[in-house]
């Protein structure tokens, strides 16, 4: 395992929590609404319209494929 040391409290830190919280927040619905569709063609239309979501699917994607290994 590798040696890894991450300051919670660091104004970066704290910053970039904040940002994911206001984007899971501002995305959740969006993103429930691109799943729940069924039309392949509008997926990919939205996909290649908004880089957020492709962003927030690629991460999801190798969160996948990872499989949760060493997850907690």
């Amino acid at each position: 395992m590798a040696n890894q040391t991450i300051n919670t409290q660091s104004a970066g830190y704290q910053q970039r929590l904040q940002e994911l919280r206001e984007i899971k927040a501002f995305y959740g619905p969006k993103l429930r609404a691109y799943l729940d569709l069924r039309d392949q063609d509008m997926k990919r239309v939205w996909r290649q319209a908004d880089p957020i979501l492709r962003e927030l699917l690629d991460l999801a994607r190798r969160v996948n494929e990872f499989g949760g290994k060493g997850i907690d």
